[in-house]
């Protein structure tokens, strides 16, 4: 009769053979010592965990860990691909931090595209303008930035970069346009 292992239990045994060079008796430089083997496991673990849920379709949410498990480290330059993806995790956390400050709700303020820079120092902002009370949202969210920011920063579990708002003109200008196109449909009628 078979016995089936664990797969933490199969890992481990997979990684029990001695790590000296038969050769020259010094230890070898590629393989996973004793007082590591740990770390060994727990990446095994959650590439498998990884792979799993690639393969069935939902996602793990090691993917965002990860990134922002590596902006503590010292780097200058996000790639394209890291930009967006940090832009995507803050869209979300930042939405949830909105809803829960009074001050932005009162105002109802809706947002638009929220852009990393490539050095990290930087998170940018776009809420969209209504053209009535806009110079008083301005100032609210520009007051309410670092008590946001401090809260992002709770929520993500790294350090946030500093938030800048900036004001979404697109709506305003379409609605412009669109009128001017009915003042001149209607003189031409």
């Amino acid at each position: 009769m078979f016995r089936i292992q664990p797969l933490t239990a199969a890992l481990r045994s997979a990684h029990t053979h001695s790590f000296k060079s038969r050769r020259t008796g010094k230890i070898c430089g590629n393989c996973v010592l004793p007082r590591q083997s740990w770390r060994y496991d727990v990446a095994l673990g959650k590439n498998f965990h990884k792979k799993i849920g690639q393969k069935i379709g939902f996602d793990m949410g090691f993917e965002s860990k990860l990134i922002l498990a590596s902006l503590g480290q010292r780097q200058r330059k996000l790639d394209n691909k890291k930009m967006k993806q940090l832009s995507e995790i803050f869209a979300i956390k930042f939405e949830e931090v909105v809803s829960a400050n009074e001050k932005i709700g009162n105002l109802h303020v809706r947002f638009g595209q929220i852009k990393v820079n490539s050095s990290f120092t930087e998170l940018t902002i776009a809420w969209i303008c209504n053209g009535k009370n806009d110079e008083e949202i301005q100032k609210v969210l520009d007051e309410e930035k670092f008590v946001l920011r401090k809260v992002l920063a709770e929520s993500i579990g790294s350090n946030c970069p500093e938030i800048r708002f900036v004001p979404d003109r697109t709506e305003l200008l379409l609605e412009e346009m669109n009128e001017l196109f009915r003042k001149a449909k209607t003189d031409l009628a």
